[in-house]
């Protein structure tokens, strides 16, 4: 098959080695930098066995995650994660994959957000008036942490059940050890260390902190579970379509588990992301925060918003877009050729690991006219043309995110409502190093100084 095509360029092994101290200290400018010098479309191969292509264009992300979508699994570059996901909807491929989606997709539709309005505001005026407390007493505000226990609570509360309020910290400290081990990086490095130790006749690292993890999250299921079935009108949408299948013997137990956990890792933390570096931009580009407050203060009046406003506010959602585009909450797609490929004349054998950078190709400046500016206008439907591919925070193609209608709505709720009690700024006049995690966290704790009911 690859007879008169292209090979994908190779990167020589000894610039790779080059490269890796600082791939190390700060991974995602660096691969800016360094598809910058390379190119779009690059084989980095350090052995016959170890290699990887990445990808930072639009023609062979469309190829990859919509065109020949099917020849490119993720189930089988999971790692450790598949204890946790098992065979549920983000793991899962073929036809089981089908029959879960048209399970689950019903009940993350955005008509349905009207009907989690209440446990929104709830969970979030609970959060705003912590931290209004914090503000009073000039104390700093770990901004990154408290969203993510706010977009849990928010989350378990809407779709799984409505009266469990418990093992929060726990849950979100067991799932970071899953993120920080299958991180590309470590994935990667902990990849190379078991083909050393196979070429060595040695039994491959088993990671016991990944399987103490697994044991508390699945307590955990089970308590939320427990808790529905306590009080079936608290019951959660996901869950009832869940148990409910269960019953009639569409699914087994363990399929139950195992969607669950899906939901648990997959359904607030990129959420919980997006909003933390919205915020974050909110500190740091005052012209367009100030626009953004402007548009929050004439059509919310001082009140809550309901879902009628949400399309009354356009430039939020647009802030909200162009936070996303510089801070992607997954900044890597990772993905396997099960069969050999031509993508725009170039061979693809199988087997070959694909590495999507959705951090350098939001930063693209074939695509994007000075990247690393902070413009919500890009946003604009008239700008935004021919860049679906160029922009793909929530993935694309059929196997893109099953929650982003619902997530785009909760963060154009959430932000209004933060920036109506408050006024953010950065603790740290340093940029905050990111942390490549399978969802980017600050290194360090981002850090903000709050001060209450800010008025421009």
């Amino acid at each position: 098959m690859s007879e008169g095509l292209k090979n994908i360029p190779k990167v020589n092994k000894w610039q790779l080695l080059k490269w890796m101290p600082a791939f190390y200290k700060n991974t995602l400018p660096t691969v800016v930098k360094f598809t910058a010098k390379f190119g779009d479309f690059l084989n980095l191969e350090f052995t016959s066995k170890s290699k990887m292509i990445l990808v930072n264009h639009p023609i062979y992300v469309q190829h990859i995650l919509k065109t020949n979508q099917d020849n490119y699994s993720r189930k089988k570059i999971l790692g450790n994660l598949e204890g946790l996901l098992g065979d549920g909807i983000f793991a899962s491929e073929g036809k089981l994959w089908e029959q879960q989606h048209q399970l689950i997709k019903p009940a993350l539709h955005e008509k349905l957000v009207k009907d989690y309005f209440e446990i929104i505001h709830r969970e979030t005026l609970f959060l705003v008036e912590e931290w209004k407390l914090k503000a009073n007493q000039n104390s700093l505000v770990d901004v990154e942490y408290d969203i993510n226990i706010l977009m849990l609570k928010i989350l378990i509360q809407t779709q799984l059940c409505s009266s469990f309020n418990q093992d929060f910290d726990k849950i979100i400290s067991n799932l970071r050890v899953f993120l920080s081990e299958n991180n590309p990086k470590n994935f990667y490095i902990h990849k190379l260390k078991n083909q050393f130790r196979a070429s060595l006749k040695l039994k491959p690292l088993q990671n016991q902190k990944v399987h103490i993890a697994l044991n508390n999250l699945d307590d955990i299921v089970r308590k939320i579970r427990a808790k529905a079935q306590q009080n079936p009108a608290h019951k959660g949408l996901v869950l009832d379509m869940l148990e409910n299948a269960k019953n009639l013997g569409l699914i087994s137990d363990k399929q139950v588990m195992d969607e669950i956990k899906n939901f648990i890792f997959a359904g607030f933390d990129t959420t919980a992301s997006a909003l933390t570096w919205s915020l974050y931009c909110v500190t740091q580009h005052i012209k367009e925060s100030n626009l953004l407050r402007k548009e929050v203060e004439e059509v919310l009046q001082g009140n809550l918003p309901q879902m009628e406003q949400v399309a009354q506010m356009p430039y939020t959602k647009m802030f909200l877009q162009e936070s996303m585009r510089l801070y992607p909450p997954v900044y890597a797609l990772l993905r396997v050729s099960l069969e050999d490929d031509v993508i725009n004349d170039f061979f693809v054998p199988r087997k070959s690991w694909i590495a999507i950078n959705i951090y350098s190709l939001h930063r693209n400046p074939k695509f994007w006219e000075n990247p690393e500016v902070f413009d919500p206008q890009r946003f604009d439907v008239q700008n935004f043309k021919g860049k679906a591919f160029a922009y793909i925070p929530f993935g694309q193609g059929k196997r893109a995110c099953i929650g982003k209608p619902l997530a785009m709505a909760e963060l154009q709720i959430i932000l209004p409502i933060l920036l109506q009690n408050f006024k953010f700024d950065l603790a740290s006049a340093q940029t905050p190093i990111i942390r490549p995690d399978i969802i980017i966290k600050a290194k360090n704790p981002l850090l903000m100084r709050l001060t209450n009911n800010y008025k421009n």
